[in-house]
């Protein structure tokens, strides 16, 4: 799997994939033969060339696009959680938006993060701030903002399976239905997944990236 990382706000990629960078390197031996005096000008035309080779790879691919103030700081948590959720073999595209809140009037505040998507792509809204009784703003942690993160990329990957849509309340996994239109909240399938897999995630991959 490629992960490609776009910041909303640049024209400059934020990642490539460690991978495969490496594989450009060892089979194109002659760019580590920097002399010093060039180094930085050669490093400069390198990255770009390498990634110019790379993104047109004929490979499945990732698309991240993150937009947000501090959001480079979630990046290889958001690469983890991908790499955990996703099909190897699947072509989507995620947006992860970090902003202040996600919601607006009178539900300002109330929710920690939102995800709508299909089977192409999912917008992954996740908010930074909460409404203590309606009046105080009050930041998340950044772990509780890394929880929240890995819970709506648990839907982006629902979408992307197609285990959930956007027009009716219906769970498919492994080729079974369920109507769940009855189920309250915090019964349906997909948020029991989500809420499972924030904590698993988090537990995981959060301290350690």
């Amino acid at each position: 799997m490629v992960i490609k990382y776009t910041a909303l706000d640049t024209t400059i990629p934020i990642n490539l994939d460690v991978t495969g960078v490496a594989f450009i390197l060892k089979k194109n031996p002659i760019i580590w033969t920097f002399t010093p005096r060039k180094s930085l000008l050669l490093l400069d035309n390198v990255l770009k060339w390498a990634y110019n080779i790379y993104i047109n790879w004929e490979k499945d691919m990732i698309n991240v696009y993150t937009e947000g103030k501090n959001a480079d700081k979630f990046h290889s948590f958001i690469d983890e959680c991908i790499v955990a959720l996703f099909p190897e073999d699947a072509e989507y595209t995620v947006y992860v938006e970090l902003k202040k809140f996600v919601d607006e009037g009178e539900e300002l505040g109330t929710h920690a993060g939102l995800c709508i998507g299909d089977d192409v792509e999912s917008v992954v809204s996740v908010a930074t701030h909460w409404m203590f009784e309606g009046e105080e703003e009050i930041a998340y942690a950044d772990h509780e903002i890394a929880s929240n993160i890995a819970h709506e990329l648990t839907h982006a990957k629902q979408f992307c399976r197609g285990q959930i849509n956007m027009i009716d309340h219906v769970w498919k996994h492994n080729e079974v239905s369920v109507d769940c239109v009855e189920l309250d909240y915090m019964e349906t399938p997909w948020e029991v997944e989500a809420y499972a897999y924030e904590e698993i995630l988090t537990d995981m991959l959060w301290e350690n990236v």
